[in-house]
């Protein structure tokens, strides 16, 4: 499915494509939602059980880490980086709606 739209994308690492992205090609970061968008929903589910509210969570995850994305240093997996960001979004959620 990736392959069709970003040729040979199957083959970078969650590294090469935030430094491509960086590097001045934002259209890979679909990539990135695409390999994540399963995990995060699943982590932020677990937290929010508004469908509605973890929709707009993962959007607003999403969208943090791609202004931060410069900010990802490595030492722990992207993946593991950006469901960090999804989890502080989902607690920031639920303290605002407990309000």
């Amino acid at each position: 499915m990736m392959t069709a739209v970003f040729p040979g994308s199957d083959r970078l690492s969650d590294e090469q494509v935030v430094g491509r992205v960086l590097a001045g090609e934002p259209e890979l970061y679909e990539l990135i939602v695409r390999r994540y968008n399963r995990r995060l929903y699943r982590t932020i589910r677990s937290i929010v059980r508004n469908e509605s509210d973890v929709e707009e969570i993962m959007q607003q995850a999403y969208v943090q880490a791609y202004e931060h994305l410069g900010q990802f240093e490595g030492r722990a997996s992207f993946g593991a980086w950006l469901t960090r960001i999804g989890v502080y979004a989902a607690f920031a959620h639920a303290r605002r709606s407990k309000r």
